[in-house]
């Protein structure tokens, strides 16, 4: 991996602690944060964000699901953009599961005695468990702590401060904007929407859009550091 110079690098770093302690005098003083663009907000996050094409980590999860608590550790090594391995234990440290991602497959391997299988196909199986759709880019974005779905250079954004964090709340396409009347510059980071059409709109906006479309995404970002949060 190719290094940035290390002029740039210092320099990235004492923006961003300029930032850091401009805002930590303003909240320590119980004042809110400055008001920041979206562009500065992004760039204040590429500034901190690391830069990696090989990572690897130890993770001790626990989930509670159903009334059972379950603990586990996962150790997880990810090329960057190319592949994630995961190896599963639970606290004995027994290898239970074993699971390969690539852009567009997904192997999973249960060594669990009694409920041994081997499962080699695409994305969907892995949504459906999670509930919601999922892409390898997702995952891999989950798992490094990076903002899950932001792409500047698609979706367009305003700006909030939300306490002790940005908030980064996206705006509906135009044609929506038209169709179900919503401004969306006055959201607020935490608002949710009830609109009710009738028929003939509600089925002009089904017929003109992709579910996507009505998505309103929101991304948070801690007013110091500008971490995803």
């Amino acid at each position: 991996m190719m290094q940035r110079p290390l002029l740039f690098v210092a320099l990235g770093v004492l923006l961003s602690m300029a930032t850091g302690c401009s805002n930590s005098a303003r909240i320590a003083r119980g004042k809110p944060l400055k008001n920041l663009s979206v562009g500065q907000i992004l760039e204040r996050y590429d500034e901190q964000a690391a830069e990696w094409d090989w990572v690897g980590m130890r993770l001790d999860v626990t989930v509670d699901a159903d009334g059972q608590r379950e603990s586990f550790k996962a150790s997880v090594r990810m090329a960057r953009d190319s592949a994630i391995w995961m190896s599963i234990s639970p606290a004995l440290g027994v290898e239970v599961a074993r699971i390969m991602l690539e852009p567009d497959t997904v192997l999973f391997v249960s060594k669990i005695p009694g409920n041994k299988f081997y499962y080699a196909g695409n994305y969907d199986a892995l949504g459906e468990w999670a509930d919601t759709p999922l892409a390898f880019e997702d995952v891999q974005s989950i798992l490094g702590g990076f903002p899950m779905g932001l792409d500047p250079a698609k979706d367009k954004f305003n700006s909030k401060v939300d306490g002790e964090n940005y908030a980064l709340i996206g705006k509906y396409k135009r044609k929506v904007r038209r169709l179900i009347g919503v401004d969306d510059n006055n959201l607020e980071p935490e608002d949710s929407l009830n609109i009710q059409l009738p028929m003939r709109r509600y089925e002009r906006l089904r017929n003109r859009t992709e579910d996507e479309d009505l998505l309103i995404k929101r991304h948070w970002f801690d007013g110091l550091t500008f971490d995803p949060v």
